[in-house]
């Protein structure tokens, strides 16, 4: 994981993931999402076009842009509330019939403490 800066605003968070495919056909995918915390938008974040082989795994990047304003209301918004709650929604893209078909699937995740 790196952290950066884009001036005081953009908090930039580089991630890196382990995808594995236990399958016997080639998996390509890719992500676009939003990530909410207390249910105030934060930031997005981008997976590009990972390909992982068949039983294969593969290292990929993941890319967070953090409204770094949004951050701390949403952290003063927990204190308050004594609780939180992440989410993340957004959409997975992959190829479907050995990559002919494109096809697209919205998710979402929340995470709440206590």
């Amino acid at each position: 994981m790196s952290i950066g800066t884009d001036g005081v605003k953009t908090i930039e968070i580089t991630m890196t993931l382990n995808f594995t495919n236990p399958s016997n056909v080639p998996t390509q995918l890719s992500s676009d999402f939003q990530i909410y915390l207390s249910k105030v938008y934060i930031g997005d974040g981008h997976l590009p076009d990972v390909r992982v082989p068949p039983r294969g795994s593969k290292l990929e990047q993941v890319y967070l842009h953090i409204d770094s304003q949004q951050l701390v209301l949403s952290i003063i918004s927990m204190l308050l509330q004594g609780e939180f709650e992440l989410a993340v929604e957004g959409v997975l893209h992959t190829r479907l019939l050995f990559g002919l078909i494109p096809a697209s699937r919205q998710f979402s995740v929340v995470y709440r403490y206590p």
